[in-house]
């Protein structure tokens, strides 16, 4: 599944509705306001629009004079200006119709801003444009001979290290065409509290049918949040982070832990007592696509934690007696009582606490899970 892990982020009316005059009400406004707080706050490596949506966002119909360019032969190869951005704006522009002056997104929003524009094209596009683009330091991929595959262009982006994680940002036809190639992930709807008109435009244009799970519903100022992760066994994971933090902490000789995609809870094996629920054998047999197998106790390194935080400590006695305490045979059982003694156990226990999320959370990084904390 090598491709960015996407969310399909955007504003919509109560019908599912995502253009329109709603959208100029107070409570449009005010969705809209949310959106773009929680573009900023997703982190995202960048966001994909369709050409029409750029074009009214950010090119204002503009086009250059290719002219200097004409006769200049270009070859179909994938072209990355910079390797060094940290946010990308992604425009799937099939025959190469917008028009940049830079290589970078303008926008007052901090989120949009100074964001560096990828093109996603057809090979059939103009070779004065592309020679264009590349004059302006413009980055561009291609991703089918006429028409844009989605699924190639999305293994693209992945492939030459641009993203891993991407806000679709519409408008309709390409949010469709992501619905149609199943490679949503996540539907991010900030819910404006009004109904669009039959000639808006819907959420997704000529979708599929498809089955998502409700992670979160959240009230906003005049709206609100609901965020869905799809069902599809063809979805990237978003795993919830106590569960996998709770099986490593559980985890080990004899029990190894799985991931439950359906349920976001944990199942054990033990090599000597089998399952602890003989229908999650057949489950697991069954459906293995719907298991993740998490990880042991030795990605936890319970000593070096207690190292590191004797060496958080003052200088002093209480750090001397603790860097004796955990030397040698039993080592834990002397650490335990030295901090029970001291008074420090529970500053111990909450340093304990961090240190297994941040290893949680660099499991699933390095795995390219998302995940999620209640």
């Amino acid at each position: 599944m090598n491709r960015p892990y996407i969310i399909c982020h955007m504003v919509t009316s109560i019908d599912g509705k995502v253009t329109g005059k709603f959208l100029e009400l107070e409570a449009g406004l005010k969705a809209a306001e949310q959106y773009y707080k929680i573009h900023r706050e997703f982190g995202a490596d960048g966001f994909i629009c369709g050409r029409l949506t750029m074009e009214g966002s950010f090119t204002g119909g503009w086009y250059p004079d290719l002219t200097a360019f004409q006769g200049q032969k270009m070859e179909r190869e994938d072209y990355i200006a910079t390797y060094d951005a940290l946010v990308c704006a992604v425009a799937f522009d099939t025959h190469g119709k917008l028009g940049w002056k830079d290589s970078v997104i303008h926008d007052e929003d901090p989120g949009y801003d100074n964001a560096h524009i990828v093109e996603v094209l057809s090979e059939d596009v103009e070779d004065a444009y592309l020679a264009y683009l590349r004059s302006i330091g413009v980055s561009y991929v291609f991703a089918g001979e006429k028409e844009i595959d989605v699924e190639l262009a999305l293994y693209k982006l992945w492939h030459n290290c641009i993203g891993t994680k991407f806000l679709l940002e519409g408008g309709s036809i390409l949010n469709g065409a992501f619905a149609r190639a199943d490679v949503i992930d996540e539907l991010s709807l900030v819910q404006a509290p009004v109904l669009g008109k039959k000639a808006d435009k819907p959420l997704f244009y000529d979708e599929v049918a498809g089955d998502y799970q409700l992670m979160k519903a959240e009230v906003l100022e005049l709206c609100v949040w609901l965020r869905y992760h799809s069902n599809s066994y063809n979805a990237k994971p978003r795993l919830k982070l106590s569960v996998v933090i709770g099986a490593m902490e559980a985890a080990s000789d004899e029990w190894q832990y799985f991931y439950d995609l359906k349920t976001h809870e944990s199942i054990w094996f033990s090599e000597y007592g089998g399952f602890d629920d003989e229908e999650e054998r057949e489950l697991l047999e069954e459906e293995p696509e719907r298991f993740i197998r998490l990880p042991s106790k030795y990605e936890i390194r319970e000593y070096s934690i207690m190292e590191e935080f004797v060496e958080s400590l003052p200088e002093g006695a209480m750090q001397n007696q603790l860097y004796n305490a955990i030397r040698g045979r039993g080592a834990f059982r002397r650490f335990k009582d030295g901090v029970n003694r001291m008074g420090i156990a529970k500053q111990w226990h909450n340093y304990q606490d961090n240190a297994h999320r941040e290893i949680a959370i660099r499991w699933c990084r390095d795995n390219e899970y998302e995940y999620w904390e209640e």
